[in-house]
């Protein structure tokens, strides 16, 4: 909970009067002084600007946060399953993996604190994973969702409870959740070799219903060019359409209730 030992928080907290530096801005200057490749990750859900300053060169992206030019939580916004609050949390994901000399935003579609993918999401679990996990940048994944373990007790939802002693069974995966993970994260070391380093942007909202999704655009295409990551959150068939003409992308299709679709440029 990195952002109640900012200054002001922990002011607030503890009715104690702070030095001017953030202790945490001194932590990471010091370390990175002596140890370079060192990187800070910041479980938080308040203080992203104080955090940034700091050094951290990821912060948690599950809620939205009150600043300037506001802050789309990625994992609330796929828990919302609207696609309008999606592409805000894509917009800005985008920009803190384009942007320089700030913390990017640490995308996740499960923790040690949330609900099981498959309970959080429900139907559209495949279409949040594949969303999260096609992306560029650093991602946050909770082992043994990759083979559908829930060791949830009625007291506690998190998938690997504290409450009671828990052992990840991964000699029984479940076959389904197993193949999906694998396919999916082969996709995704597949497509971002062949683009090389890539830039995300935002698809607009279309159809009706809207679907959501996102540009893989390659920094230097030798090979493949871009790829369109797009899903469907809503119960209803989608009308894809892609427009780019850029890139000389002109692409229409299908994408079922709930799916989830790559397309290569």
């Amino acid at each position: 909970m990195a952002y109640l030992v900012l200054n002001r928080y922990f002011s607030h907290d503890w009715g104690r009067q702070m030095p001017k530096r953030e202790f945490l801005e001194e932590l990471i200057t010091e370390i990175k002084g002596k140890h370079p490749g060192t990187a800070f990750i910041a479980e938080a859900y308040d203080g992203w600007d104080d955090l940034s300053r700091a050094g951290f060169d990821l912060v948690y992206s599950k809620n939205s946060m009150d600043r300037p030019g506001g802050h789309t939580g990625w994992y609330d916004a796929l828990k919302s399953r609207d696609p309008s609050t999606i592409r805000g949390a894509i917009r800005r994901e985008a920009f803190l993996d384009w942007q320089e000399g700030g913390s990017e935003g640490l995308a996740f579609t499960g923790n040690h604190d949330e609900d099981s993918p498959e309970r959080a999401f429900g139907q559209w679990m495949e279409g949040a994973t594949f969303l999260t996990l096609l992306q560029p940048g650093s991602l946050l994944f909770y082992g043994s969702a990759e083979i559908g373990f829930d060791a949830a007790v009625p007291t506690e939802g998190k998938p690997l409870p504290f409450s009671v002693p828990v052992k990840i069974d991964w000699s029984h995966p479940d076959a389904e959740a197993k193949r999906f993970h694998d396919e999916t994260f082969k996709l995704a070391r597949e497509v971002h070799a062949a683009l090389g380093p890539s830039d995300m942007e935002a698809l607009p909202l279309g159809g009706e219903p809207p679907w959501v999704g996102y540009l893989l655009v390659s920094r230097d295409p030798k090979g493949l060019k871009a790829a369109a990551v797009i899903v469907n959150p809503t119960g209803q068939d989608a009308a894809v359409q892609i427009d780019e003409p850029r890139l000389g992308i002109h692409y229409r299709g299908t994408l079922p209730a709930l799916s989830y679709r790559l397309v290569r440029f």
